[in-house]
C-alpha cells in the first residue's frame, strides 16, 4: 500500500484511504500520482474553513454534547417542575435544552445535506421528553455512518479525525 502526500496538510496518507485521517480532506485516487481537487469547504462562524467531513464531525460532537446535557439535566428539571416555587426554573431548563438541541440538530442536518423541511419535521420532536432522545440518536447515528464510510473512527463522544478505522 503506497503512501501519498495529502494536498491539504502534506502528511503521508495511504493511497487506499477515502479521506486524510489528519485533516479530513477527501481523497479519490485515479492513479498513484493523481488526486482529485478538493470540494468547496463550508464556512464556520469563526471564519475558518472546514472540509465537509470535518463539518459533520464537529457538528456531531455538538449534538452528542447536547444529548449528554439533556440526559444529565432531566432529573433536576423534573425536580424543579415538582417543587411549587421552582417550576419556572424547570420550564426554563427544559426550553434551554430544547433550544440548544434544535440549534445542534439544524447545524448537523445542514452538514449532512438534509433539507430544511426534513430537519424542521424532526426538530419538533426535540420539544417532547423521551422523544427528543430518540430523535437525537437517529441523527447522530446517521452522522456516524457517514463518518465511518469515510474511514474515520467514531467513538462514544464523536469522531476522531486523527485516526482511521
Amino acid at each position: 500500500m503506497p503512501l501519498i502526500a495529502c494536498p491539504e496538510c502534506q502528511r503521508q496518507v495511504s493511497d487506499q484511504a477515502p479521506a486524510c485521517p489528519q485533516c479530513g480532506f477527501p481523497l479519490v485516487v485515479r492513479s498513484p500520482q493523481t488526486i482529485t481537487p478538493p470540494p468547496v469547504a463550508t464556512q464556520v462562524s469563526l471564519g475558518s474553513k472546514l472540509s465537509p467531513l470535518q463539518e459533520v464531525a464537529y457538528r456531531q460532537k455538538l449534538l452528542l454534547y447536547a444529548l449528554l446535557i439533556n440526559i444529565l439535566s432531566q432529573l433536576p428539571i423534573w425536580y424543579f417542575l415538582q417543587t411549587s416555587w421552582l417550576w419556572p426554573l424547570g420550564i426554563l431548563g427544559f426550553l434551554c435544552n430544547a433550544a440548544f438541541g434544535v440549534w445542534c440538530f439544524f447545524r448537523l442536518g445542514r452538514a449532512l445535506e438534509m433539507s430544511v423541511p426534513t430537519i424542521a419535521f424532526f426538530a419538533v420532536g426535540l420539544f417532547f421528553p423521551c422523544i427528543n432522545l430518540a430523535v437525537m440518536y437517529v441523527l447522530t447515528n446517521r452522522a456516524t455512518s457517514v463518518l465511518q464510510k469515510a474511514g474515520i473512527k467514531v467513538g462514544i463522544l464523536g469522531a476522531n479525525l486523527r485516526t482511521t478505522r
